[in-house]
Formats: C-alpha cells, sequence, structure tokens
C-alpha cells in the first residue's frame, strides 16, 4: 500500500507545516464499505504517524462521510454540496476550507453562505477554490471572487 511511502516522505520532510492532500476520488459515490474504512484507517494512522497537521481535498459533490475523517482538515467543493447540512454537522476541532470560488461569478446565496459561515464562533474556516485551479477556464473571474471576499464579510 501507500502507507509506508507516504510516511517516509511526510516524515523525512522536516520543514514543513502541515500536508494538503487532494483526493478527488473520496466524492465519488461508487466507494466500498473496505475503501471507506481504508481510507479512515489510513488517515488516522497518517496522522499519528507524522506528527503534522493533514489538510485533504475533494472536489467534486461532498459526501456526508467526508467530513468525519480523522484529519486536521477538509476542503470541500461547497457549490456542489448541501452547505446548511454540511456545516451543521461540521467537526469544529476540524478546519474547514469552504470550496466557493471558482470561474463564475459569486451568486448572492453563496456570498451569504460564506459569510453564514465566517460567523460560526469557533469554526476555523478559509474560503477556498472549489476544485483545484488548473480546472477554470477564465482565471480572472477566479481572482475576482478571491478579491469579492474582503467585502463580503463586512
Amino acid at each position: 500500500g501507500l502507507f509506508r511511502p507516504y510516511c517516509n516522505i511526510l516524515s523525512s520532510l522536516k520543514d514543513i507545516h502541515s500536508v494538503h492532500i487532494e483526493e478527488p476520488y473520496l466524492s465519488s459515490n461508487n466507494l466500498t464499505t473496505g475503501e471507506g474504512k481504508y481510507i479512515f484507517d489510513f488517515y488516522g494512522n497518517l496522522c499519528n504517524k507524522i506528527k503534522k497537521p493533514i489538510y485533504v481535498f475533494t472536489y467534486g459533490k461532498t459526501n456526508s462521510w467526508i467530513i468525519n475523517l480523522p484529519v486536521n482538515g477538509i476542503g470541500l467543493n461547497l457549490l456542489e454540496s448541501d452547505v446548511v447540512s454540511i456545516i451543521s454537522d461540521f467537526h469544529l476541532d476540524k478546519k474547514l476550507f469552504a470550496g466557493f470560488i471558482s470561474d463564475k461569478k459569486l451568486t448572492e446565496k453563496e456570498k451569504n453562505h460564506i459569510k453564514e459561515i465566517n460567523a460560526i464562533d469557533d469554526l476555523d474556516v478559509s474560503i477556498s477554490n472549489a476544485k483545484p485551479l488548473s480546472y477554470y477556464d477564465n482565471q480572472n473571474i477566479v481572482l475576482e471572487n478571491f478579491k469579492q471576499l474582503k467585502d463580503i464579510n463586512k
């Protein structure tokens, strides 16, 4: 498996503060129970072994079980997910990377969700892109959306 190579590589990187791992497959509805258990065990063991914060990002529609992964933070595509349900079940001991930014102009509904999420006491949240930046055709709108964030929280 990948556990030992991941541990060896990540443990050898002494100057890193945290680890960002992209896992687009986690948003698949095709995961078996065995795969789900393997993924939970893998990340739980990896966090215990390397002693650095691990943040897992998935970019598709968010399955509710993802928020329970034993990692320090989770990046979710909230443009394609039930924001209210996910946020109400999110563990406050994790960092949330709330993926609202894309190459389409932010809607009023999305802006309101961002305000609501930022207003939750004790939630460590960063608003992020919903998918890898390389997926987007219009980088200018992506940048404009990020620039809007400072005005959304006023």
